[in-house]
């Protein structure tokens, strides 16, 4: 609908200013290699995109409910997909009721040919993830995107999670089992009935000494304030949570520290 949209509106201009337009001139021009991108664009996400894309192809081997809401899918892809931890990806998934628009969803880890996400029935796609997806169910997955890459980054670190924005920290800590970086870990959520993955968090901080595990559910011990925080210049921030929680604490780092690195995505996977 949007692509329809965009083709009437461009038709619109130009039987409007059809004689400005179709004339030389710098006008002309501008406007003649902005439709042109934005109708090959367009193409190409509608059309081309479902077809070129999408050539990591696997299916579901293992799926584990970890809390109310949430899901762990392990699928075995055909050969091994290269992505760095804390990236996602687009899924498709193509078992007979789910629609067959492509999703993003951040990668929770893998070995070999097995790659994991983790998903949070926020939406409708997603709740129908977490009551209906069977094992066995073929997928086709793109490529890996996001620049949120946790094997980069400064000396020091300090990882923030909220909710299921856990997830692209479990990718680095399930394929790390010695952490080479010192890391303050500050993990927020609400209730422990909404919490993933602490038993594994856990048992890395006991593994690794230099992994500072900071648990924080907010019923019990209010929210985080980083206010106070001795951040350093050498120390990288990689947040993944609820965009307004990470707006509020880039300004807090920010006037801590302007020189400190900031590493976030804002993104909702429904």
């Amino acid at each position: 609908m949007v692509y329809l949209a965009y083709i009437f509106g461009l038709s619109h201009v130009y039987l409007i200013l059809g004689q400005v337009l179709t004339k030389p001139s710098l006008l002309s021009l501008v406007v003649g290699v902005f439709a042109i991108l934005g109708l090959s664009s367009g193409f190409y996400i509608i059309f081309l995109y479902q077809i070129i894309g999408f050539k990591n192809r696997g299916k579901i081997v293992g799926l584990e409910r970890i809390n109310h809401d949430t899901t762990e899918i392990a699928i075995r892809l055909t050969r091994p997909m290269d992505y760095q931890f804390g990236q996602f990806a687009f899924i498709k998934i193509l078992q007979a009721g789910f629609e067959k628009a492509p999703h993003p969803f951040s990668i929770s880890g893998g070995h070999g040919n097995i790659i994991y996400f983790t998903v949070k029935a926020s939406g409708d796609h997603t709740k129908q993830i977490y009551k209906k997806l069977r094992v066995g169910s073929p997928v086709a997955i793109d490529r890996a995107y996001g620049h949120m890459l946790l094997n980069q980054g400064r000396d020091k670190q300090v990882w923030i999670a909220g909710g299921i924005g856990i997830t692209p920290f479990i990718s680095y800590i399930r394929e790390n089992p010695v952490l080479d970086r010192d890391v303050d870990f500050y993990y927020a959520y609400t209730g422990e009935q909404n919490a993933v993955y602490l038993e594994m968090l856990t048992a890395y901080a006991a593994k690794n000494r230099n992994f500072k595990l900071h648990t924080v559910n907010s019923q019990v011990d209010g929210y985080l304030d980083f206010t106070d925080y001795p951040l350093t210049d050498d120390t990288t921030v990689f947040m993944c949570g609820p965009v307004k929680m990470m707006e509020a604490f880039a300004k807090t780092f920010t006037a801590n520290n302007p020189k400190s690195e900031l590493v976030y995505e804002g993104f909702s996977f429904k």
